[in-house]
């Protein structure tokens, strides 16, 4: 199966969302992460001790604000996320320190042009919101 991802769509895309973050900031998208990605890592990982959660690592395909990627470092995991929107970038890692979680490896992108997709993530979480 072959995508047609082309310049046109990526640009329209980019254009709706540095509108809504420009206009709504953080507000822009839920600040709390997925109630089902909560249920699903936590039941793969979830009796895991805490100083052992750094050992999986998850990678967020458009993380936009940050709303799961958070909850995800705060809990302990290794977390990065890739999105092809910078501001939505600034006001995840705001929010990441705002709520005092590690670090996190944040990279403005899309994922044909991820830089990391080679390193062996244990699992992807994807965006749910359809946009277009």
């Amino acid at each position: 199966m072959t995508i047609n991802y082309n310049e046109t769509w990526k640009r329209k895309i980019a254009l709706y969302y540095d509108e809504q973050y420009r206009r709504y900031g953080v507000k822009a998208q839920r600040q709390y992460p997925n109630e089902e990605l909560c249920r699903f890592i936590f039941s793969m990982f979830g009796k895991l001790p805490f100083d052992q959660r750094k050992e999986v690592k998850l990678l967020e395909l458009g993380c936009g604000v940050g709303g799961n990627l958070w909850m995800l470092a705060y809990e302990g995991f290794t977390v990065a996320a890739i999105d092809m929107n910078f501001n939505a970038l600034a006001i995840t890692c705001d929010t990441i320190k705002r709520r005092d979680c590690p670090a996190a490896s944040l990279v403005n992108g899309d994922l044909l042009s991820a830089p990391f997709i080679a390193v062996s993530y244990t699992h992807l979480t994807l965006p749910t919101k359809r946009i277009v």
